[in-house]
């Protein structure tokens, strides 16, 4: 059985929020990790799609071997 973890209200508010705003910043933890950086860059590509202003913040540097990633040079 699948549980719901997140109450729809939330995911309600938070479309509405993502909707209404014209630019949008996405900031990771410091020292970001692959899961960090994709998580953000994933969301990043996203907002691009539905024509959102989107920026991608990493306070520190993040491991130079994962350059890799798709939107990695955007941030």
């Amino acid at each position: 059985m699948i549980k719901k973890i997140i109450e729809q209200g939330l995911i309600d508010r938070a479309q509405y929020l993502i909707a209404e705003a014209e630019n949008i910043v996405i900031v990771t933890h410091s020292g970001p990790d692959g899961d960090a950086l994709g998580s953000s860059l994933c969301l990043w590509r996203y907002l691009k799609i539905i024509e959102k202003k989107a920026t991608v913040v990493v306070p520190t540097d993040f491991p130079y071997f994962l350059n890799w990633i798709p939107g990695a040079d955007n941030i």
